[in-house]
């Protein structure tokens, strides 16, 4: 589809914005940052692993491309908190974290072609077994979500410091 890059960075701008728009009132109502980014984590990261696995429950192509789509968006929910993460965990050292952490990411989609034909062989031919597989990747960044502590610098100090 001649569409699909466009359409992707559109679609996750727009993800991304809806995110930052309901982060603000989240943290007025929590009055912690750390909570705010850790509750859009988690919601991002199970409604990801809900909808992919809803996608292979689906018999309808369009209701499982709509599943997938909304996995996306929901994983897209978890992006302004990383990236705010690695700039006040990371102070005058943001590009190093950020860097890093957009490193480990790549490598994980340079390796998953391979494991996904490795998944498929070993099940003969399940494509089921490849979404939850990634389902499970997902629902794993739950739980290191929940030892993150995606505010406090890693040199000592405030995040306010960190800005400063």
């Amino acid at each position: 589809m001649p569409c699909s890059g466009f359409c992707r960075c559109f679609s996750a701008g727009l993800d991304v914005w809806s995110a930052v728009y309901i982060a603000a009132p989240i943290t007025r109502l929590t009055g912690s940052v750390l909570k705010t980014r850790r509750l859009l984590a988690y919601i991002g990261f199970i409604g990801a692993s809900l909808c992919l696995l809803l996608s292979t429950r689906v018999h309808n192509p369009l209701l499982a491309m709509l599943a997938m789509g909304l996995a996306s968006f929901s994983n897209d929910l978890v992006m302004p908190g990383a990236w705010g993460a690695c700039m006040d965990v990371g102070g005058r050292y943001a590009g190093t974290v950020s860097g890093a952490m957009n490193m480990l990411g790549n490598i994980g989609g340079v390796v998953s072609p391979t494991a996904i034909s490795y998944i498929l062989r070993w099940t003969h031919g399940n494509w089921d077994m490849t979404f939850y597989v990634s389902a499970g990747v997902y629902a794993m960044g739950v739980l290191f979500w929940r030892f993150l502590d995606p505010v406090t610098p890693l040199e000592g100090g405030s995040a306010a410091e960190a800005h400063g």
